[in-house]
């Protein structure tokens, strides 16, 4: 592997053995080689039934992509145990998983980062995303912010976790679980998809464009400036400002109430 795991000579795996040596080093710095990809279906064509300990200190994606992972594994696929690592600009595509994707014991931070998959978690008590809030934050590198395109049998997408600038898609049972409480907090964040509730959510100029039963938050001003479309929410809290869908697909209208970005 090429490298001594330095902040000034990062380890830059070429082959998916290597990237799991890396990532598992504690306290390395971890580079790929810009859009690498790793085909698990190549890799692991039966799957995988054991999990990745995220230990490094950076890990610099560059693009890369992991996809078509099948893992049986249930007690979470990514393991990040240690403080403050940082994972920038890294996609995990069209994952088909029997438990958690994300298990975090302390705080970690996700730059810019693509999820997207399955989970077969069929208890409501369960989250995809599960453990220490972790933080997805904007790519100081590409401007952008994490995505979720996601579903679930029964579980929730997430437990806990601060958002900027996220766009999350989730079919399945809650958006989070009920024991968020003010560790649930999106800005600047466009929720889609179909589920029965969010708990608790914290929101500041964030648009609720899905179908969902209840939205709740905390009190004022824990949920604010903040769109949420009336023909698909059915309950939601006083301090939005409702929105029905053809509202939701008019740039102007959005532009009045501070939102300067249009809806296809």
């Amino acid at each position: 592997m090429i490298g001594t795991g330095t902040q000034a000579d990062p380890y830059i795996p070429t082959t998916w053995a290597e990237f799991v040596t890396a990532v598992g080093t504690s306290g390395a710095y971890v580079e790929c080689e810009a859009d690498a990809e790793w085909d698990m279906n190549d890799i692991a064509p039966e799957g995988i039934s054991g999990y990745i300990n995220i230990k490094c200190a950076e890990l610099q994606g560059n693009g890369a992509t992991i996809k078509n992972l099948y893992c049986t594994y249930s007690g979470g696929f990514l393991q990040c145990t240690t403080a403050n690592s940082k994972i920038y600009d890294i996609n995990f595509l069209n994952f088909y998983i029997k438990g958690y994707f994300v298990y975090t014991s302390t705080t970690y931070y996700f730059y810019g980062c693509r999820f997207s998959g399955l989970s077969e978690l069929n208890s409501t008590s369960y989250c995809i995303f599960y453990g220490y809030p972790p933080k997805f934050l904007v790519s100081p590198n590409t401007n952008k912010g994490c995505s979720f395109n996601i579903m679930a049998v029964s579980a929730a997408l997430f437990d806990r976790g601060i958002f900027e600038d996220a766009h999350i898609k989730f079919k399945g049972k809650n958006l989070n679980l009920n024991s968020a409480t003010s560790d649930f907090k999106l800005t600047n964040c466009l929720v889609e998809g179909e589920f029965e509730r969010a708990y608790y959510v914290r929101a500041s100029a964030c648009i609720f464009n899905c179908t969902c039963n209840s939205i709740g938050s905390l009190t004022y001003p824990d949920f604010n400036n903040t769109l949420v479309s009336t023909d698909t929410v059915e309950s939601y809290p006083s301090t939005a400002i409702a929105v029905t869908s053809e509202q939701l697909r008019d740039a102007e209208y959005l532009q009045s109430q501070g939102f300067p970005i249009g809806v296809d």
